[in-house]
């Protein structure tokens, strides 16, 4: 029988196209089955292996695309589990996913290849994903058991304890081991496997999870700044998240009397998984009297901006060209009033990393293809609200659980690197490759 062992096949020392293959007792175990965000075609997909033998069972932590990507590919080979949120909220990532790969080719033949699935396959695929039982657990062949835990994050994410009768192996997934209001905190920090597969996403950064409440709180000044003044911030966020978690930041900031009571205007597909999360959470994402408006077709910024002042919390969080955020910012940060507020994480690539990081007169090249605007506006800001753990908690739970082996993933070189400097001297740290196999015994 081959031994028991790890191989990665996408997020190995960067964060990507999520996907390994856990092998225990003579049972493969795909581990998530991503896309990477920054790749098109093949070339975004998971370096897998397995096209003469595919895995026995598949593992989703939960549906971001670099979770979740490449499930349309392999669906009719492979079963997937997950739970019920992650299942419902797949269908709308996976379509989105397919509109965009067939509007980019469609636009742009020469750089972007031909798309990897239709709509009609991601809905097939997201139909095809079994929930968990009751019990929250997958029993395997071999003896082997897999059992899912909330991860925090964000709506449906789940961490998985799978044990063999000889070894137990925890895969963290993406985790939040602290409150949002949206999703509890991870319930993973009293199991005591055998090996840990933890993310490093916030590696480098002490304590941006610690910082959240007083990150908040400046958040909460600012806006109130701008609303005093009768006019509007824009705050770019990720649709599955972070449009949903700062919905109800800034429902609660408003009851407090933190910022007044002003319209929050969503746009983008954050509305649409908005009302998924209204299903399964409440509050007020089912309360909420957020106006949700659609950006397509010939609505004008003009009208737009005749909602203010308002809030508004349009998708992509990065402002990606041709999305909501991106046709509003593109306005906003060319004159001297409203704002525009980033709150999450910024790819240095980004349009919305150079809008934030340029001096104030400064020529912002926005799309890459000859658009560009002059940055006049002093209120653009950034706010780290995160969804992950930061280096101090991920620190503390590698201690507390204690595995004989501590294998690092999801993160990019440096942060996965300050994680194992800060470890190696309490287990054996291991931070694979992509391609790599680690064996577990």
């Amino acid at each position: 029988m081959e031994k028991d062992s790890l191989k990665v096949f996408g997020s190995g020392k960067e964060i990507g196209a999520s996907c390994f293959l856990l092998s225990l007792n003579g049972t493969n175990i795909l581990l998530d089955c991503g896309m990477h965000p920054k790749k098109s075609g093949p070339e975004a997909l998971p370096a897998v292996d397995f096209y003469s033998s595919f895995p026995d069972v598949g593992l989703i932590s939960h549906s971001h695309l670099d979770h979740i990507g490449a499930l349309p590919l392999f669906f009719r080979q492979i079963q997937f589990y997950a739970s019920k949120p992650t299942i419902a909220i797949s269908r709308f990532m996976l379509e989105d996913s397919a509109s965009v790969q067939e509007r980019r080719r469609y636009e742009d033949p020469q750089n972007f290849p031909e798309p990897l699935f239709t709509e009609k396959e991601a809905r097939k695929a997201s139909k095809s994903v079994k929930s968990f039982k009751r019990s929250q657990s997958v029993r395997l062949r071999g003896n082997v058991n897999a059992y899912a835990y909330p991860a925090g994050h964000i709506l449906g994410a789940r961490s998985f304890y799978i044990e063999s009768p000889k070894i137990s192996v925890l895969y963290t997934g993406d985790i939040s081991l602290f409150d949002q209001i949206t999703v509890p905190s991870a319930e993973i920090e009293d199991l005591k496997p055998d090996i840990l597969i933890m993310e490093g996403t916030l590696g480098l950064e002490e304590d941006a999870a610690s910082r959240r409440v007083s990150e908040i709180r400046a958040f909460a000044s600012e806006v109130s700044k701008i609303l005093s003044l009768r006019q509007s911030v824009l705050c770019p966020t990720f649709a599955l998240g972070k449009t949903q978690e700062m919905l109800c930041i800034c429902d609660k900031l408003m009851s407090e009397g933190r910022i007044p009571y002003v319209p929050i205007v969503l746009a983008g597909m954050g509305k649409r998984i908005k009302r998924i999360y209204s299903m399964f959470v409440g509050g007020p994402l089912r309360t909420s009297c957020a106006i949700e408006i659609d950006l397509r077709g010939n609505t004008s910024i003009e009208r737009v901006l005749e909602y203010g002042p308002a809030i508004f919390l349009m998708t992509s969080g990065m402002a990606v060209p041709k999305t909501p955020s991106y046709k509003l910012a593109k306005r906003i940060m060319t004159e001297d009033k409203n704002g525009i507020f980033f709150v999450g994480y910024l790819d240095p690539e980004s349009p919305a990393y150079r809008i934030l990081n340029a001096q104030m007169g400064e020529v912002v090249e926005l799309d890459g293809k000859g658009e560009k605007a002059v940055k006049n506006n002093p209120n653009i800001k950034s706010f780290r609200i995160t969804s992950h753990s930061d280096k101090n908690q991920l620190t503390e739970l590698a201690l507390k659980i204690s595995p004989s082996k501590l294998i690092l993933v999801h993160g990019d070189a440096p942060a996965l690197d300050a994680l194992k400097n800060r470890l190696h001297e309490k287990t054996d740290v291991l931070v694979p490759s992509i391609g790599e196999t680690v064996e577990l015994d």
